[in-house]
């Protein structure tokens, strides 16, 4: 990984824990750390990360763009009804971008708050790489945040302060443009679900205070990011064995919520969550 103060890869390059950082091997582990398999698995886990920045980092916003320019998809239909859904109709004077959009806005009422949580989401990303690849010919892959890293300062995070105008995720929107991001390669980022807009990226770490009337938000005034910390996050995938509902309820309903919903809102603000204004 870098090296505090750095801003290359030297330290990955140049010694042996980043070079097996980079290969991502396990059988590379399991033999640097004497045949514990065990440990080998969550020293690659660890250092994944390391490796998938460094592979992908630069790589610029084209397949965004790509996928905003292509056109709306007719065979697009609703699967949930919109009285159940709660959300705006199709716009099908968007683009292919939005139809992405529109599934997830689609499916809401289905895909949270039940077990279908991770196996959809993780589909989702799947299918948005996927039709990057073969619709707008990108060669990459998703490289995945740990986000509880920055739980500390979210707002302050390397990844919103990276503003090259290429492949930067750039800043917090800007309350003054409707909270659109103005900075990075997402900056002319042009949507259309569920009315033409620019890409907006709100921020608050107490999400939940409007929400103070409703009987599940037992801290509202909580700040958000308490809930994604690393020792939630290891209490969470530590989670009594078999325990599926309990995981489940630990997720998404722990105190103020739960540690993917509260992330969802303290991220992104979010045009993938319909109450929460902003968006990605």
């Amino acid at each position: 990984m870098l090296a505090d103060g750095s801003s290359t890869f030297d330290v990955a390059d140049n010694t042996r824990i980043g070079q097996l950082a980079l290969q991502q091997d396990r059988n590379a582990w399991i033999s640097a750390l004497g045949g514990s398999n065990d440990d080998a698995g969550w020293v690659v886990l660890a250092l994944w990360k390391v490796g998938d920045y460094r592979i992908n980092r630069g790589q610029d916003a084209s397949p965004y763009y790509c996928l905003a320019q292509l056109p709306h998809d007719d065979a697009l239909t609703p699967t949930v009804d919109r009285s159940i859904s709660n959300i705006p109709p199709v716009n099908t004077s968007g683009s292919y971008w939005d139809d992405l959009v529109y599934i997830h806005m689609d499916l809401n009422t289905r895909i949270h708050s039940t077990g279908f949580f991770f196996p959809f989401h993780r589909f989702y990303v799947h299918a948005i790489e996927t039709a990057m690849k073969e619709r707008c010919g990108y060669t990459g892959a998703f490289p995945y945040w740990d986000w509880s890293i920055d739980a500390h300062d979210v707002e302050h995070s390397p990844l919103f302060e990276d503003l090259d105008p290429l492949s930067g995720l750039g800043g917090w929107g800007d309350p003054a443009q409707d909270i659109e991001v103005q900075t990075g390669g997402f900056r002319h980022l042009a949507l259309a679900y569920p009315v033409p807009h620019g890409l907006r990226r709100n921020f608050t770490l107490q999400p939940f205070l409007p929400f103070a009337s409703v009987p599940v938000f037992t801290r509202p005034a909580q700040y958000a990011n308490v809930s994604f910390t690393p020792e939630r996050v290891r209490a969470l995938v530590g989670w009594t064995p078999g325990d599926f509902v309990g995981f489940q309820f630990a997720m998404e309903f722990p105190e103020v919520r739960g540690l993917a919903f509260t992330f969802g809102l303290v991220r992104w603000g979010g045009a993938m969550l319909n109450f929460a204004g902003g968006g990605w």
